[in-house]
């Protein structure tokens, strides 16, 4: 059974494979790509559904009537959070604060709350890589 397993995994891989592989590492680990938990508190308490970072603006919307103008002012209701900001800011703010999303250096494994942050730096640091 053991020779088996070991036939279900490339272990074959070379040093010029090791910046594809970690490309994919990136990915598949990105925020936007994982399952969250929601803790927007409503009436009948915690939301509590899994949701795909992806998917947030739209649970936020569907699920708990996040919507309107986007500079129109509105309050988290994560919980323990009472914050109020701009609607266009409210996905960013959960994503930062309440998910704690970290966006992470593929080169040095520095870590960044925003993408454009982390591609600046890359771009700065890198290049040469």
């Amino acid at each position: 059974m053991a020779h088996v397993a070991q036939e279900l995994y490339n272990s074959n891989f070379t040093d010029a494979d090791v910046p594809i592989l970690l490309h994919y590492a990136s990915v598949a680990s990105h925020p936007q790509n994982c399952y969250h938990t929601c803790y927007w508190m409503t009436p009948y308490g915690v939301c509590n559904t899994q949701i795909l970072g992806h998917d947030l603006s739209e649970h936020l919307r569907t699920c708990h009537g996040v919507s309107g103008p986007e500079k129109a002012l509105l309050r988290c209701h994560w919980h323990n959070c009472l914050g109020e900001m701009r609607k266009e800011s409210l996905a960013r703010h959960i994503q930062e604060i309440h998910l704690e999303w970290k966006y992470v250096c593929p080169n040095c494994s520095e870590r960044f709350t925003r993408n454009y942050t982390m591609q600046g730096h890359i771009s700065r640091k890198h290049s040469g890589n």
